[in-house]
């Protein structure tokens, strides 16, 4: 079995540990469709059971299985006619995901330790569209250097055009 070491910029601990349980509360109930964590061997004191305190500069880590695959927007991008092919898989992969979750309410969830939110998910579009999450990557400058840069302000600008057509569409 193959497994990813994934570091969160960007998040806190208790974000990083919220989506950590989650994805093993999915993968408990069958989910098989997302990348599962590895809860650590020991936890002597630590808070977490997935959640690494041991990166430089203090930035969660965690280990999680790999899942075989490609990257949708680049297979969109690469081959424009299979866009709306993995966009149904997407939306049937949600669809599963949601499904799984059938039937657990507010104090369920908090009882398995789980975000129960209503304003948006750990990826608020939102974020997006204010520049925010734009703004953060601008302020590092490892990262404002990288390639995925240029990519991300490009689509970020489609993103807004969509959201601006939605809302104009909402308000008539």
């Amino acid at each position: 079995m193959r497994y990813v070491f994934k570091i969160s910029s960007g998040y806190t601990y208790e974000n990083v540990e919220f989506m950590c349980e989650t994805a093993a509360h999915l993968g408990s109930v069958g989910c098989r469709d997302c990348c599962l964590p590895i809860p650590k061997l020991e936890r002597k004191q630590d808070l977490y059971m997935y959640d690494s305190q041991k990166e430089a500069n203090g930035v969660p880590s965690f280990l999680f299985s790999y899942v075989e695959g490609q990257q949708a927007d680049k297979i969109m991008h690469e081959y424009p006619h299979l866009a709306s092919n993995v966009m149904c898989s997407i939306g049937a992969g949600l669809g599963r995901i949601h499904a799984a979750s059938a039937g657990i309410d507010k104090n369920k969830a908090n009882e398995l330790g789980l975000r129960y939110k209503t304003d948006g998910g750990c990826c608020d579009v939102e974020d997006e569209y204010h520049g925010s999450v734009l703004n953060k990557i601008l302020s590092d400058p490892d990262v404002q250097q990288h390639e995925f840069v240029h990519f991300y302000q490009k689509e970020l600008v489609d993103l807004k055009g969509e959201m601006e057509l939605v809302r104009t569409k909402a308000r008539q």
